[in-house]
């Protein structure tokens, strides 16, 4: 059974990458509004990937943070990193990594098991 998460990203910029990867083995919510957060059912979800791109992003992000079980941030933000760090239920992914690096983080983080076929290369953890 395929696990849903939901992807915060403004700019769009990792989304065709996750679903592209995880296809067989993730199901990926895009979500844009972030003017109206009071539509999502959070209990839907598996984990959210929180992509923060702007500092003023950082309500959205604690916003979110109140209502999941699983979050995974990505920033390019030392500061907000290094603060982030400690907290609960909070997953740093560093997107500055390779592809297959990125990959086998996210593989961990989420104790996927199941290889992925489109990266031939990859060894499974």
């Amino acid at each position: 059974m395929k696990k849903n998460i939901l992807l915060f990203d403004k700019t769009h910029a990792y989304k065709s990458f996750f679903r592209k990867n995880f296809i067989d083995i993730l199901n990926f919510v895009d979500y844009n509004k972030f003017d109206d957060f009071n539509d999502i059912n959070f209990d839907d979800y598996d984990a959210v990937i929180f992509i923060l791109n702007e500092e003023k992003e950082l309500i959205d992000l604690m916003w979110a943070y109140t209502k999941v079980k699983k979050l995974y941030l990505s920033t390019k933000f030392n500061k907000i990193n290094k603060r982030m760090r400690d907290m609960d239920n909070i997953i740093l992914l560093d997107l500055n990594k390779n592809k297959n690096e990125i990959l086998k983080d996210i593989r961990f983080f989420m104790n996927l098991n199941e290889p992925i076929i489109k990266l031939k290369k990859l060894v499974t953890v």
